[in-house]
């Protein structure tokens, strides 16, 4: 059976380093774009941003907060499958793996450990297990892995760390490879939630019956494949990888642009999402 061992996150003091001198030296565009987020990311969100990052932003001390709980890897088929986890002092406390999707990462669930670990009387308790999806942060991958070969790995993963029935949290593509987990591993999933669930309508569908923001969504389901992102990434993702991997300001507008896209601030004035927590789940790309 496959062992899982400890991990403690400890990033070199040399990326450090490197990540501050390409922040410090970065090529900005001229800002010839407007404000608004039509076109992107505009050139003072980005700047803010990476000032934040270089001159703010402690990785540091995100790492002590990250290994505060357990971390552990296991090699499965030649890949290492890695996973942050906390166990509920509770005795009738459920396993439950929370699986995050893109641009995003197991950080993404640092705020729901405390209230899902240790909820208030009455209310149910988890043992959380956060893993990191083959080929993202610090899980590594191979050429051709899908979201079904993902599914076995984090199921696998998760009975090495001792959990043999658990429950499956899923968003983007933590939905898809939540729903592969449980149509694989009927017996072990004894629970599926999604936060997320992609389809289209079907070609004949009559939508002219629906509530006009049902309209929009329907729509809106149907065109998600012409999405920017959708389009470079099935089609020249090697392309914008080059650029992505060299660039900490380029990784940190596209991933920025894209949370601003698609974070509900509920009418908040910006920031829609504190430069901190923005900045731990883009550092854990940069640096993995």
């Amino acid at each position: 059976m496959t062992q899982a061992e400890p991990f403690t996150i400890a990033i070199a003091d040399a990326a450090l380093e490197d990540l501050g001198a390409r922040l410090e030296n970065t090529r900005w565009i001229h800002d010839v774009y407007d404000a608004d987020w039509q076109f992107g990311a505009p050139v003072p969100f980005v700047r803010a941003l990476c000032r934040h990052w270089l001159k703010v932003f402690d990785w540091r001390a995100l790492e002590t907060r990250l290994n505060v709980y357990d971390h552990a890897v296991t090699e499965i088929d030649g890949m290492r499958i890695h996973s942050m986890s906390q166990r509920s002092d509770r005795a009738d406390a459920v396993p439950i793996m929370l699986i995050h999707g893109w641009p995003s990462s197991f950080v993404e669930f640092l705020d729901m450990v405390e209230p899902l670990t240790n909820p208030p009387p009455g209310e149910p308790a988890f043992h959380v297990v956060m893993p990191s999806l083959p080929g993202y942060g610090l899980s590594t991958v191979k050429p051709g892995v899908g979201p079904q070969t993902a599914a076995s790995l984090l199921a696998r993963h998760m009975k090495a760390l001792g959990y043999d029935k658990f429950m499956v949290q899923g968003g983007d593509w933590g939905f898809l490879v939540g729903t592969e987990i449980a149509r694989q591993f009927p017996d072990d999933v004894i629970g599926l939630h999604l936060n997320l669930v992609n389809g289209s309508p079907p070609p004949d569908a009559d939508i002219a019956g629906l509530q006009p923001h049902e309209q929009d969504w329907a729509n809106d389901l149907g065109n998600w494949v012409s999405n920017p992102h959708i389009v470079l990434h099935t089609q020249t993702p090697a392309s914008i990888a080059h650029a992505m991997n060299d660039s900490p300001a380029g990784l940190a507008a596209w991933i920025g642009e894209k949370m601003h896209q698609w974070i509900d601030s509920d009418g908040l004035d910006e920031p829609f999402v504190a430069f901190d927590k923005l900045l731990a789940n883009i550092a854990i790309y940069w640096f993995t």
